[in-house]
């Protein structure tokens, strides 16, 4: 699969290059070298974005410590995969993925959280399942990241989107 991958990138780069020469691939190539430098002006408004890479954008001032930091959310991966396992219910698992796919993915905007509608759907119905503290304080978490996001346009002032911990709580 690795190798058809590899080989349709290539015929699409190849064929690229044999019809409109080599000019704008690698201005294309530049244009992904460059692109670190140009996020502010792909996202305008970082606040109404609400992944791990905006909290951090939006928290810390320095990029140079942003990327290290958002790097960090490969331990939102590593806690999603270990608890991918027989004796966690699969509503718990497909909640825990779609968070993850959440705070990981880098431009997840405000119009984007309807793809927690499933998560918040499977979670009420676990918590329903069962009455123990744990649960109680999850369903505490999901009710008020159901309500967070409404908070989002704060985070132009403040720099501290509040979606995002919760979510990771969550």
């Amino acid at each position: 699969m690795i190798g058809d991958a590899i080989a349709a990138i290539g015929a699409q780069w190849g064929m690229s290059a044999l019809v409109l020469g080599a000019g704008p691939l690698l201005a294309y190539f530049q244009m992904l070298h460059n692109g670190p430098r140009l996020a502010d002006l792909l996202e305008p408004k970082p606040f109404q974005l609400h992944s791990l890479r905006a909290f951090w954008d939006l928290l810390v001032p320095y990029s140079s410590v942003t990327l290290p930091l958002y790097l960090l959310a490969t331990a939102v991966l590593t806690l999603t995969v270990r608890l991918w396992r027989p004796s966690v219910s699969l509503d718990i698992r497909y909640a825990a993925l779609i968070l993850a796919t959440i705070l990981v993915g880098p431009h997840v905007g405000v119009y984007e959280l309807v793809l927690l509608a499933p998560a918040f759907i499977l979670t009420a119905s676990e918590c329903e399942r069962s009455a123990d503290p744990p649960r109680r304080v999850l369903r505490t978490i999901v009710y008020f990241a159901y309500l967070v996001p409404l908070t989002g346009p704060n985070a132009a002032m403040t720099h501290l989107q509040l979606s995002v911990p919760l979510f990771a709580a969550w």
